[in-house]
């Protein structure tokens, strides 16, 4: 529904932002650290935060398939280490990131 791709709209326009990459680099074929580890957060964050299959998601990441972002979510204990390094307390993105992985924790998956 248009709620969900809402919500990871404003997922991709926060790692966008906080990446400084364009929403063409994160659906592009590009493989760049710059624009894949934007990439990979946005899948991960999409994945915790929205009931949206593995499938849908690589859909809407520039049509991946849904083991890449297997992949990405598999990775979740580096990008959790990069996350907590490099994003600044207090912003939007930084809640939900706190959020998420606080649901995980609780769920001991982390």
């Amino acid at each position: 529904g248009e709620p969900i791709r809402r919500t990871i709209r404003v997922i991709k326009d926060a790692m966008c932002g906080f990446a400084n990459v364009s929403n063409n680099d994160m659906i592009s074929d590009r493989r760049s650290m710059d624009v894949v580890k934007p990439r990979q957060i946005g899948m991960i964050l999409s994945k915790l935060l929205t009931t949206l299959s593995l499938p849908c998601i690589g859909r809407e990441f520039g049509g991946r398939d849904h083991t890449t972002v297997l992949h990405a979510v598999r990775k979740l204990k580096p990008v959790e280490t990069f996350l907590w390094k490099e994003l600044k307390p207090e912003t939007p993105l930084h809640l939900w990131v706190s959020t998420a992985f606080d649901g995980w924790s609780a769920a001991g998956l982390k």
